[in-house]
């Protein structure tokens, strides 16, 4: 059987940065749930896209209400409006 290493003690800047990656865990677990809720919307918006394409009118409706900047409504589905979706 072989002898385990004995454990080295880090020096005081490589244990500031091997300890900084639990300063990391607040931002990545935030990402995640924003990710989350990213995807949730994506999914959303591509099902009215695709019902919008297939002729359904509330969410033809929906698609043209999202993409409308001010008083620029578009009144069909386009190459730009699909764009911008």
């Amino acid at each position: 059987m072989s002898n385990p290493k004995p454990l080295t003690k880090l020096s005081p800047l490589a244990g500031l940065i091997f300890f900084s990656r639990w300063l990391q865990l607040p931002l990545y677990l935030g990402l995640i749930l924003a990710q989350c809720v990213y995807v949730f919307h994506f999914w959303v918006e591509l099902i009215d896209l695709i019902g919008a394409a297939m002729g359904n009118q509330s969410a033809l409706q929906h698609i043209l209400e999202a993409v409308s900047a001010g008083g620029n409504h578009p009144t069909k589905l386009n190459e730009t409006t699909i764009m911008l979706v």
